[in-house]
């Protein structure tokens, strides 16, 4: 269980600390040129955090702990990828098609940062937890 949460705790830390910066100094300006006036003044932080709860668990679940069984770190970072841009594309590709002023770098932008977000914060936390003498 101890190897669980660690695993679960980088993978989030990684994940968290690389979208901030992302969200801050790109997403925003992004979404702010094209979408402005949709966008709330304040963020929702109750959203945000089931998000982030849910999606590195989700994470954990399809990609970390299968290329911990495998003893496969790259995996993590492969499957990671695809996992990333599949679920920000669901997000990104939705918004293209049904929304007035959602802009095809916004689309572009987001997916290719959601694979790698994705991938990079699994690869940590399989790197991580091998490290500590986690076997799978």
């Amino acid at each position: 269980m101890l190897n669980i949460l660690l695993l679960y705790l980088v993978t989030a830390a990684v994940f968290l600390g690389l979208d901030a910066i992302m969200l801050k100094t790109v997403m925003k300006p992004l979404f702010e040129a094209h979408i402005g006036d949709m966008m709330a003044e304040e963020i929702r932080l109750a959203p945000a955090a089931l998000f982030y709860l849910f999606y590195v668990a989700g994470v954990l679940w399809f990609v970390s702990l299968p290329a911990l069984r495998a003893g496969a770190p790259l995996n993590a970072l492969l499957a990671g990828a695809a996992l990333g841009a599949m679920a920000y594309g669901t997000y990104e590709f939705t918004n293209f098609a049904t929304l007035r002023g959602w802009d095809w770098r916004m689309v572009a932008t987001d997916v290719t940062w959601g694979a790698v977000l994705t991938g990079v914060s699994a690869w940590s936390g399989v790197m991580v937890a091998r490290a500590t003498g986690w076997q799978g």
